[in-house]
């Protein structure tokens, strides 16, 4: 009997929901950072075996700020993903809080007639006497159906297991939704992309890794030269931030540069020369023709 099936990952953000799904696959495909709003769009990973096929959505985190279209393209993006998926990953890593972020998460499960697990990550960081606590605050509020405690960076973690065969257990049968060998559906391009945006984030602080995103302008041909060269574009809002990204003497710029061609020779096996340019592109989280063009479609149907 073969399944397959999409699972939705939700959950506030800075839970380790990239991080998870970089784990169920055992591959990179999204990108991590402590800050907020790291994922802005769906990122599908793709498990299959030759008794199923998992298809999970690594979603964007639900956000207090809906100032942005950006923003609202996200939460209609987390929408989209729980109205497609056969089960649903609600992702946590401490006790229930009673905000109205955390309830707005059980309300929207509340909906959707689904097969919901929740999966407490971070469990290498807490004694088991805070894993519990942490299960029986959400256990209390809502009825789960199953509750699996990860540690999405631990490798040799068993429970990653035991979380698959939960997600097997509730999937229905079925055939395969894409070829077998296909792990993703983020093209080469959008995944350079983030691969440089995922340095942004990391060196940068406050508002200006939101401000920014990454186009790549021209890419050579991978399999035909010995040495790809990568063009890219930074768009950013304001030319003070232009300023703090390129940093004094380029240098900022540059160390984003250095550390972003690491990861892309490592992914692409091959010699990256990567040219970075940085361009204002004023209020272009409120433009959806910048957002179309980064490739976020937008539908508020």
């Amino acid at each position: 009997m073969f399944k397959s099936g999409f699972i939705s990952i939700i959950g506030n953000t800075n839970v380790g929901k990239s991080t998870l799904i970089n784990a169920l696959i055992n591959q990179k495909i999204s990108i991590t950072s402590y800050k907020s709003q790291t994922t802005r769009d769906a990122i599908i990973g793709i498990d299959t075996s030759s008794c199923y096929q998992f298809i999970f959505i690594d979603t964007p985190g639900l956000h207090a700020n809906n100032k942005y279209l950006l923003n609202k393209m996200m939460y209609q993006v987390t929408l989209k993903s729980l109205n497609e998926a056969d089960v649903i990953l609600l992702v946590v890593d401490r006790e229930y809080q009673q905000t109205s972020r955390e309830q707005k998460f059980l309300d929207l499960l509340r909906k959707y007639n689904k097969k919901i697990i929740l999966v407490v990550n971070k469990m290498d960081l807490y004694k088991k006497i805070v894993i519990d606590k942490i299960i029986l605050s959400y256990v209390k509020k809502f009825n789960f159906d199953a509750v699996v405690p990860i540690s999405s960076i631990n490798n040799n973690n068993n429970n990653i297991n035991i979380l698959k065969q939960h997600i097997l257990e509730f999937l229905p049968e079925g055939e395969n939704y894409y070829p077998s060998h296909i792990k993703t559906n983020i093209n080469q391009n959008k995944f350079i992309s983030e691969l440089i945006r995922e340095k942004i984030l990391y060196y940068l602080h406050q508002e200006i890794p939101h401000a920014s995103t990454v186009l790549i302008e021209n890419i050579s041909p991978i399999n035909s030269s010995a040495v790809v060269n990568i063009s890219a574009l930074i768009l950013i809002e304001k030319n003070n931030q232009k300023k703090i990204l390129i940093g004094n003497q380029g240098n900022m710029l540059k160390k984003i540069g250095i550390e972003a061609r690491k990861d892309i020779e490592q992914i692409l096996n091959k010699k990256i020369y990567l040219d970075l340019w940085v361009k204002v592109e004023k209020k272009w989280r409120n433009n959806i023709n910048s957002l179309r063009k980064i490739g976020i479609s937008i539908n508020f149907n």
